[in-house]
């Protein structure tokens, strides 16, 4: 499972190779907020990791 940092704090926290206890880090992660998400379908090209595209996040309707 990814880990979903919720803002830039969060982030340069996770990102701190000064911070090496792994209890301290993971306060920053945790299950998200399935209200908070969003999901939609998009082009199978998303699953071969040589495809570096904005086509990559388009939706398909």
């Amino acid at each position: 499972m990814p880990a979903i940092l919720r803002d830039h704090q969060d982030e340069r926290f996770w990102l701190d190779r000064s911070v090496t206890d792994l209890d301290e880090l993971l306060t920053v992660i945790g299950p998200y907020p399935e209200d908070d998400m969003y999901w939609y379908k998009v082009d199978k090209m998303v699953g071969n990791v040589n495809n570096d595209s904005e086509k990559c996040v388009e939706e398909i309707k």
